[in-house]
């Protein structure tokens, strides 16, 4: 009776693991990735902690049966909790809206939203600044271009996940003839690069996604026609003649 009792609840907390492990998938892929996507991201507090609860017990309950220990009845009643919440959660989150009709403050649309939004307000603003200058000169100074990139003091989400946490954009000031088409080492996803020549008449944004989603190596964003997407003054995002 007692091997019978210890098969049904390891069944139950297998059958939660196998409910869940879609959710725990993308919370692992997420939290040992530098940058990430995911368009149906888990809310990680509840289904980390439902996570640990429920390998905890089965490791537990394994042990129990191997052992022949006598385990307490509110262990038991633990075991059908959990499953029930399990259950419960993976049905609630198969049942709501799709996502992109769910965005509530924005920062969970998708990078390639949150990027164009980012670097077009970063344009504009650096656009008007140069119009602006008695020499049409271009802004070099990082704390300026971020002040332009800023929302309520805050930098904007990315998009993306790095460790799991949502990343604001980064923005990194380069001097150089033309844009930048190879990611830096240790940039990640969600950097927009600021190429300024060196009299600071001419500018070139390049953006850096994922060269893979969910989760894969940084690489510059391309246009549909798998052309790097590059923003100048005029639109065009040649190299200066030398």
């Amino acid at each position: 009776m007692r091997a019978l009792k210890f098969a049904i609840y390891i069944g139950m907390l297998g059958a939660a693991l196998a409910l869940g492990s879609a959710k725990w998938r993308i919370l692992l892929i997420s939290l040992f990735s530098p940058a990430s996507y995911f368009p149906d991201f888990p809310y990680w507090p509840l289904w980390l902690t439902l996570g640990l609860l429920v390998l905890g017990y089965l490791i537990y309950f394994l042990l129990g049966a191997a052992l022949r220990l006598r385990i307490s009845f509110r262990h038991h009643v633990m075991v059908v909790v959990l499953f029930g919440v399990v259950l419960t959660t993976r049905v609630v989150s198969v049942l709501s809206p799709v996502p992109g009709s769910s965005w509530r403050d924005g920062s969970d649309a998708p990078p390639q939203l949150l990027m164009a939004r980012a670097v077009a307000r970063l344009k504009s603003s650096v656009d008007r600044y140069g119009q602006s200058s008695d020499s049409r000169t271009y802004p070099a100074d990082p704390e300026i271009l971020r002040e332009f990139l800023r929302t309520d003091k805050k930098l904007p989400p990315s998009g993306f996940r790095s460790h799991a946490l949502k990343a604001p954009v980064e923005l990194v000031v380069v001097e150089a003839a033309g844009p930048v088409l190879d990611v830096r080492p240790g940039d990640r996803a969600g950097t927009i690069y600021y190429a300024l020549n060196e009299d600071q008449s001419r500018y070139w944004i390049t953006l850096v996604g994922l060269s893979e989603l969910p989760a894969g190596r940084p690489g510059i964003m391309q246009s549909a026609d798998h052309q790097p997407i590059v923003l100048s003054p005029d639109g065009r995002g040649q190299r200066e003649e030398e």
